[in-house]
């Protein structure tokens, strides 16, 4: 049996402030594009994603803590902000361009039906995570929004017209006509600013491989592929964030790192579903022919057979 001290139960649900360097707050405009309610009940599916730890805990104090995670978690792109990030230095416009997990108590009494596909509006803030159960840190997100509502008209129209709209229009047009030079000259002088923006770092990335800079993609595609594993990305764009993984062993192979081409390949193999034509290609594709004579590439290229 599990004995909880004041201290422990303290510890449990404080996060350590002190390693929290940065906070985000102010309002944003949000797109929505994929919601999710969340009622942590006991036997319910939120429930069961929860960590263990918070099914041992004392009755009283796992009721707190599940009624403060009750609600919706929405994920979607960041249209508009005058939020500020605040760390060693003072960042406005906070996280517009950026695809983020923003989660809504369910005192605002909103439902996804209302607001999926929406533009929504409110008062974005961020919660220290670093090991507490401070909400809404259990969904794997610091994000919360308050005071939200579906955007007005004027919202709307600024946010169809604002300058990083129109940005993100010029470089996708730029990628349509094979200007990758271009696209990398705009982005990647500042590409940790859109390292959430997984439209923008696919266009980046791929730029980057069509004019043979693997060594310069490979930190972003790591810095992808980190994020994916750890939840912290929003699917909405899933396929891009696939090739992404998929263009960082392609990467790997061409600039001498085998182990690590492999070790993501055979992590890929596992998952036959999501990354079937990733698996297809990589028999023949030719930037893995620097492992041809491998001895564990040959294996994989059994395996998947």
């Amino acid at each position: 049996m599990k004995i909880f001290t004041l201290m422990t139960i303290w510890a449990i649900s404080n996060a350590v402030h002190a390693a929290c360097l940065s906070e985000t707050s102010g309002p944003i405009v949000l797109q929505v594009a994929n919601c999710a309610q969340l009622e942590p009940k006991e036997g319910s599916a939120s429930f069961k994603s929860l960590p263990d730890w918070v099914q041992n805990l004392p009755p009283n104090l796992k009721a707190n803590i599940l009624e403060s995670h009750r609600g919706l978690l929405l994920d979607g792109k960041v249209t508009d902000s005058s939020a500020v990030t605040t760390n060693d230095r003072t960042t406005k416009f906070a996280l517009k361009g950026q695809t983020v997990k923003v989660f809504l108590h369910a005192t605002f009494k909103m439902s996804c039906d209302s607001l999926k596909s929406k533009l929504v509006s409110g008062v974005f803030g961020e919660s220290c995570c670093d090991g507490g159960s401070n909400a809404p840190c259990l969904w794997s997100t610091p994000y919360y929004l308050k005071a939200p509502k579906i955007a007005s008209n004027h919202e709307v129209q600024r946010s169809a017209t604002s300058p990083d709209t129109q940005w993100e229009k010029n470089v996708a047009l730029n990628y349509k006509n094979r200007k990758y030079q271009k696209i990398v000259d705009l982005i990647y002088p500042k590409w940790t600013e859109y390292r959430n923006d997984v439209e923008m770092i696919w266009y980046l990335t791929q730029s980057l491989k069509k004019r043979d800079q693997c060594r310069e993609a490979i930190p972003i595609l790591e810095d992808i592929n980190d994020q994916y594993n750890k939840q912290s990305l929003s699917l909405q764009h899933e396929k891009k964030i696939v090739d992404s993984v998929y263009l960082l062993t392609r990467c790997y192979a061409k600039t001498g790192k085998p182990e690590e081409a492999i070790a993501i390949l055979e992590g890929m193999r596992l998952n036959q579903k999501l990354y079937g034509s990733q698996i297809r290609d990589s028999r023949r594709n030719p930037d893995f022919k620097p492992l041809r004579a491998n001895k564990s590439f040959q294996a994989y290229l059994n395996r998947i057979k």
